[in-house]
C-alpha cells in the first residue's frame, strides 16, 4: 500500500521521496538491497525505482518492508507485476529464516491500496 507522505492525499510530487509498503502474511527481515519498480502507464520509459528500508526489527508491524523512491516524471505509475530485486535477502521469521517469496503478481499489484486503504491500482504523480 501506499504511504501517507503525498502531496494532497491523492497525488505525490515530482522529486519527492515517496513510500511503497509491501506487506507479507507473516514477520519478515529484509536488507536495503531489494527493489521495486512503478512503471509509468501512459509513457514509456519513465519507471523508477523504490530501494527497500532495511528492516532487521523483531517487534511492532514486522510483516511490512517499506520500499522508498523519488519518482522523476509527472504521470500515473503502477507497481506492476514482477519479481522484488535481490529477493534472497528477505527472510521469514516464522519458518526458520527461510527466503520470503518475492513474487508481486497481477491480482496483487491491481490491489494497490492508498493510505486510506482504498484500492486504487495506481498513484498519481504532478
Amino acid at each position: 500500500h501506499l504511504g501517507a507522505n503525498t502531496a494532497d492525499n491523492l497525488a505525490f510530487n515530482t522529486g519527492v521521496v515517496m513510500s511503497v509498503e509491501v506487506v507479507y502474511n507473516e514477520p519478515v527481515l529484509v536488507g536495503d538491497a531489494t527493489q521495486i519498480t512503478a512503471s509509468n502507464t501512459t509513457l514509456a520509459g519513465t519507471a523508477f525505482t523504490l530501494a527497500a528500508v532495511a528492516n532487521n526489527s523483531t517487534t511492532g508491524a514486522n510483516n511490512v518492508i517499506t520500499y522508498q523512491g523519488a519518482p522523476a516524471a509527472a504521470d500515473v505509475y503502477k507497481i506492476g507485476a514482477q519479481t522484488i530485486a535481490n529477493v534472497s535477502v528477505i527472510s521469514t521469521q516464522n519458518h526458520g529464516n527461510t527466503a520470503a517469496n518475492g513474487v508481486i503478481t497481477g491480482a496483487v499489484s491491481n490491489t494497490l491500496l492508498n493510505h486510506l486503504g482504498t484500492v486504487v491500482g495506481s498513484f498519481t504523480v504532478v
